[in-house]
């Protein structure tokens, strides 16, 4: 298998995807900032919590199996795709009788009818999670982010519409139940494949062997992940858990769409190498690319955060500037993370991956206990703090797996570091410059970064650059190649 040649390709392709669904959705989300207010997106996200713990016991791991696994059978799939829907109906109906239940912990009578609309998400999806898993098995990059592309494009127009007419935070429920009906008609269009009215037991308790620790892992993971918007929900008010929701979807817009990138690419990828020194050399390749280019972006943002708030939500969600810049801090390391715990999970350890989540969720429970009693900076701080250990504990693990030394995670990472903090220097040096335009300001910073980040990196030749620039380069060429090619028969 050429390595370099699918990872380049999917890592294209998933761009190109991530990259166009964050674009658009980044687009509807500053007009329905402008449109609602920030209690409503905190309705939503009072919810996120049971719609996330949900999501995972459908799936249950059995994606990521039927992805692992070298040759899966018709029997694999059909089995997988009626597990998901029968359990899909299950926790839609659990949802829709306990929405009560739900409202009557946030005390709030909204929350019936939101939470009944949101989980009708887990019955469509159910019907395309094969067809997506298919896809992504086949390395069919190209078709699945077509795929999300077109999903969003029509999601954006009906959130768009719904909130010009006043529907408030139901536009934000349309957008998700949209997007879901249009991408999952659309991979039953385009899959050759279909189910067959069969279920394997031997399938089921294969793949549930190794998706059962996934299982418990992801529960874990989005329990951990979502618990503070159900916490900061209950404590402080709507319009608070808004603000801090905007500060962490604006910090995930880079995050998210590297880490999404590296999950849905590398995964796949690294699942084919058998030789463990071929993926301990890839790991760290991809762990110190991906540093490279996250590390500049969570400094950038954070010298940017007020401007970028300001001009982008307007100012009634300057609150959650400070918010947004510890927030990024964080952000340093997180892509570094999802790196190594794909090595672990492509090299079958699901064991391994289920005692590494629960380590990190035990320790991930102190801002939860003791930060949120001291007020919300306490808790972000905190947060900061465990999620550098969460990495540390990544790279104990992952050099177990595959046989490395744990200092080689540390070393790469230096020269990325250290030119990331001089160009903040240099950025917020332009930030002192008087400028009446909040418009004008952010551009002039922006530009700074991205210019004097560059100009670092081709004087000190950090490595990462040298290889990015150079697969350009050869792009660039392959790309010419082809054209003359094409001339040249055609003359």
């Amino acid at each position: 298998m050429n390595v370099k040649a699918n990872a380049l390709s999917g890592l294209k392709w998933n761009a190109i995807g991530k990259f166009g669904h964050q674009g658009i959705q980044f687009f509807v989300s500053i007009i329905l900032a402008r449109l609602l207010a920030p209690e409503e997106f905190g309705l939503i996200a009072m919810l996120t919590i049971f719609m996330a713990v949900s999501n995972v016991f459908i799936n249950s791991g059995l994606g990521a199996a039927l992805i692992q696994k070298q040759n899966c059978t018709k029997d694999d799939y059909s089995t997988v795709f009626y597990f998901n829907i029968v359990v899909s109906t299950v926790f839609y109906l659990l949802l829709f009788f306990s929405a009560p239940l739900i409202a009557d912990f946030y005390d709030n009578e909204q929350f019936v009818l939101l939470t009944r609309l949101q989980a009708l998400i887990f019955l469509i999806n159910s019907f395309g999670i094969v067809q997506a898993t298919i896809l992504c098995k086949e390395l069919n990059f190209r078709k699945l982010n077509i795929t999300a592309i077109v999903g969003v494009f029509f999601s954006a127009i009906v959130a768009i519409y719904m909130a010009f007419n006043d529907f408030g935070v139901y536009a934000i429920v349309g957008q998700s139940i949209t997007y879901a009906i249009v991408t999952n008609i659309t991979y039953w269009i385009t899959s050759k494949w279909k189910p067959a009215l069969r279920f394997s037991k031997s399938s089921f308790k294969e793949l549930f062997g190794y998706g059962s620790k996934l299982l418990v892992s992801g529960i874990l993971d989005q329990i951990y992940t979502q618990i503070d918007s159900l916490l900061i929900g209950k404590i402080f008010l709507p319009a608070t858990l808004g603000q801090y929701t905007r500060a962490k979807t604006t910090k995930n817009l880079p995050i998210d769409n590297t880490t999404a990138l590296l999950s849905s690419t590398l995964f796949p990828i690294f699942s084919k190498i058998d030789s463990d020194e071929e993926l301990a050399r890839i790991t760290l390749r991809f762990y110190n690319l991906f540093f490279y280019v996250v590390m500049p972006m969570m400094i950038g943002l954070i010298l940017v955060a007020e401007p970028f708030v300001g001009v982008l939500y307007s100012d009634k969600w300057l609150p959650c500037v400070p918010y947004l810049q510890i927030l990024c801090i964080a952000g340093f390391v997180y892509p570094l993370s999802t790196i190594l715990c794909q090595t672990i999970m492509a090299k079958g350890q699901s064991g391994i991956f289920l005692k590494l989540e629960i380590w990190k969720k035990i320790i991930g429970l102190i801002p939860l206990t003791i930060g949120l009693y001291f007020g919300i900076y306490c808790f972000l701080w905190l947060t900061v703090g465990i999620s550098f250990i969460s990495l540390f504990l990544n790279i104990y693990y992952t050099s177990k797996v595959i046989n490395m030394k744990k200092m080689d995670y540390l070393i790469g990472l230096l020269p990325s570091l250290l030119i990331s903090i001089i160009m903040g220097l240099i950025v917020y040096a332009a930030s002192l410059i008087p400028m009446e335009s909040r418009i004008i300001m952010l551009l002039i910073m922006t530009m700074t970064g991205i210019l004097s980040y560059l100009l670092l990196s081709k004087l000190l030749k950090i490595k990462e650059y040298v290889y990015l620039k150079q697969l350009v380069l050869d792009r660039v060429k392959q790309k010419k190649d082809i054209y003359r090619q094409k001339r040249s028969y055609h003359e």
